[in-house]
């Protein structure tokens, strides 16, 4: 990555800071929420109360500060 390119990047992390969080789609693999292509651990989320999540999943997810994200629930294709 250039200087450049590091600087567009710091941009949009600054630009996007106070924007509100927005609803995606995650999926459960190995046992883990994947979002984006990052592996949550356990700690990193919190989970609607009676959703147990299994391999193959695929979540709302919405991230609520830099370090938490809540599992809001599944989503299946109609």
């Amino acid at each position: 990555m250039n200087a450049y390119e590091r600087m567009l990047e710091v941009m949009r992390k600054q630009g996007k800071k106070d924007n509100p969080a927005s609803i995606e789609i995650a999926y459960v693999s190995d046992g883990q929420v994947i979002h984006h292509g990052q592996k949550l651990d356990k700690d990193d989320y919190l989970i609607t109360e009676g959703l147990s999540l299994k391999n193959g999943d695929k979540v709302l997810i919405v991230q609520i500060n830099d370090e938490e994200y809540v599992v809001i629930c599944k989503v299946v294709s109609a």
